[in-house]
């Protein structure tokens, strides 16, 4: 059934893609998740797509189809930022991503126009499509048992950022389960069965070979350990290991 779903959708986005030659607009899709997003990557069609969440930390994104240079003027993305604030701040309980998503999907927005959620002390930003921004704003008025405001804002606070930490590896070769071996100080033995278990994830999209050597800027979830980006490969010791640079979420 997902994958039919799955299949229905790209199907959307091709279709998107088309539109956007033969008619000379832009078009745009709704919010994708990681693994949509590579996959519509990967599509010779949509090589042209651009992708944009409403900040550079965003990981659920907007595609927009069209070619702004043939086109000859550029068309915002359908996104807006809403930030949803407790009314008695200093009284409230405590409120997580899931409360925030949960009380807006409760108000019968679907899924795919709301992006990402950034939560810091009991307030939300959060990313949705410009059609539904409206309708949040008047009708979202609780989350959990707390009284919520629900406005409007530009940009999203710099402190609402994951925090995320440099660190350079030594690594006896680039795969994937010896950079995450070295990283979460596991045995190479343990980080290959975390793959062979389905724990690691690149860009959203489940690896399934244990032999993965991993680009720049792939972002690596291991579950019941954490997150982090591949950045570069930085330099070779004496004895021929490689130094690799990573960007590990907190």
């Amino acid at each position: 059934m997902e994958t039919n779903k799955t299949d229905s959708l790209i199907k959307r986005i091709e279709e998107l893609s088309l539109r956007a030659e033969s008619r000379n607009i832009f078009t745009f899709t709704d919010f994708l998740s990681p693994p949509v997003i590579e996959n519509i990557k990967r599509l010779p069609q949509c090589k042209n797509a651009v992708f944009f969440g409403g900040s550079e930390v965003s990981e659920r994104k907007i595609a927009r189809f069209g070619d702004e240079e043939e086109l000859g003027y550029s068309e915002s993305f359908p996104v807006k930022l809403l930030k949803i604030k407790p009314k008695g701040e200093k009284f409230s309980g405590e409120l997580t991503h899931r409360d925030f998503l949960g009380a807006v999907l409760s108000l019968g927005i679907e899924k795919d126009k709301t992006g990402d959620i950034f939560v810091k002390n009991n307030t939300a930003y959060f990313f949705v499509n410009e059609t539904v921004a409206d309708f949040i704003i008047k009708e979202l008025s609780s989350v959990g048992r707390e009284a919520v405001s629900v406005s409007e804002e530009q940009t999203l606070p710099e402190e609402f950022y994951p925090e995320i930490i440099k660190k350079t590896v030594n690594v006896s070769s680039l795969r994937l389960d010896a950079i995450i071996a070295r990283l979460y100080n596991l045995p190479r033995e343990s980080a290959v069965e975390l793959i062979k278990n389905g724990k690691i994830f690149v860009n959203g999209v489940l690896l399934q070979k244990t032999f993965y050597e991993p680009k720049e800027g792939d972002v690596i979830a291991v579950r019941g350990f954490g997150k982090f980006v591949f950045e570069s490969v930085t330099g070779t010791s004496s004895k021929g290991r490689l130094f690799v640079s990573v960007s590990v979420y907190k």
